[in-house]
């Protein structure tokens, strides 16, 4: 039996966390999508909303 030593390499990673805040002015534009699913699957809607 055989014993090999192999080297290991570790590595460790910081990341740094930032937070910006920013006003930003444009055209917002809504889009409403048609879809063939019928009303009483109770899948919610576009906007979120469940029909039961």
């Amino acid at each position: 039996m055989e014993t090999e030593a192999v080297p290991v390499e570790r590595v460790r990673l910081e990341t740094e966390e930032r937070t910006d805040e920013a006003t930003v002015r444009g055209d917002v534009r809504k889009k409403r999508i048609e879809t063939d699913v019928s009303d009483e699957t109770g899948v919610a809607d576009e906007t979120g909303q469940s029909d039961r």
